[in-house]
């Protein structure tokens, strides 16, 4: 009877055992696979920025194809942090960025009707998948403040943004953005 209870905690004890090795397997998994997407979503967003830089330019707006395309040089320590295993700082890192970017094409430009506020509800549904939730919500506030400052100071009439202009830009803009939304579904 002794040596049965020994067998059966002995078994216990390695069933524990496997089904640790097990989770640290998947924990394993889930790690590579959010690197993966993280990677994937930071060339998505040079590519994104260089494509608008390059139709900006062909639309000979020069201001914006230079911001456009100087701001994809910072963001290459996203994949360098990503690459040496960094991975929150690196997805607070991409995230924040971008929504930086976002925010100061919109207040440069054409307020809340610059094809760039389509950017923020495509940067919070990443950021709420591959970064932490404090990260999340930090940047969830900060696109609302943003908003209704950009709302508030057009209502007063301190700043008013300028009526955009539908062209072809804008056209192959919202296009290229709806590309990214729907770039994780196929």
């Amino acid at each position: 009877a002794a040596s049965d209870v020994y067998k059966r905690q002995e078994r216990n004890l390695v069933m524990g055992i496997l089904s640790l090795s097990q989770q640290s397997l998947a924990y394993e998994r889930y790690v590579a696979n959010r690197n993966r997407r993280l990677k994937q979503i930071f060339w998505g967003f040079e590519a994104l920025l260089v494509s608008f830089s390059c139709i900006n330019f062909l639309s000979q707006q020069y201001l914006i194809s230079s911001i456009l395309l100087l701001s994809c040089v910072p963001l290459f320590s996203v994949y360098f942090l990503l690459s040496s295993g960094k991975i929150e700082l690196a997805a607070t890192a991409l995230f924040g960025f971008m929504l930086i970017i976002s925010f100061g094409l919109i207040w440069v430009f054409n307020g809340l009707r610059d094809v760039s506020i389509m950017a923020i509800p495509a940067l919070l549904i990443f950021s709420a998948f591959l970064a932490k939730p404090k990260v999340f919500f930090s940047l969830l506030i900060l696109a609302i403040i943003n908003i209704l400052a950009i709302g508030t100071v057009n209502y007063t009439g301190i700043y008013n943004h300028p009526e955009p202009d539908n062209t072809l830009s804008s056209a192959i803009s919202w296009s290229i953005l709806c590309l990214l939304y729907t770039s994780d579904a196929a």
